[in-house]
């Protein structure tokens, strides 16, 4: 299987490959777990951005709000295919940091964030069962949720 990694601010675009026309769908389904169960993978390891979950206010302008609604979208459509495909394959999904107040655009806490899904991504792949330990925290996490 070929992924062509999402361009960011770019229609989605076909590409010759070997005879076959393949298209970028990474703006929505960004993870392609439907796509790779679909090839007959067995596990799947999934690493989740997360989404900005704590903020303060509303995105300002119309790039800022745009983004914000993008990786509600991308979240969203991921938690419905680890939902759906949960039973088929086994799914290894890193827990996103959370709560999560940096917003998309917002590079200066890099090293941070990081550190913090490194962290995490440790936590679940040493469990003695990752698929169960970190799976379910992570759907929580993908999902449209606030702190408080």
């Amino acid at each position: 299987m070929i992924a062509l990694r999402p361009r960011c601010w770019r229609a989605p675009r076909s590409r010759g490959f070997e005879g076959e026309e393949l298209i970028d769908g990474g703006i929505s389904n960004n993870a392609a777990i439907s796509d790779a169960a679909e090839l007959g993978a067995n596990t799947i390891y999934v690493l989740p951005t997360g989404i900005t979950c704590e903020l303060s206010s509303a995105p300002r302008g119309a790039i800022p709000m745009l983004v914000h609604a993008l990786l509600v979208l991308i979240g969203r459509r991921l938690a419905a295919d680890i939902e759906r495909l949960t039973h088929d394959v086994e799914l290894v999904v890193l827990v996103p940091p959370c709560p999560m107040e940096v917003r998309p655009l917002d590079f200066s806490h890099a090293a941070e964030l990081i550190d913090s899904s490194y962290q995490l991504a440790c936590q679940t792949l040493d469990h003695p069962d990752p698929s169960a330990h970190g799976t379910p925290r992570a759907l929580e996490r993908l999902k449209p949720h606030g702190h408080g």
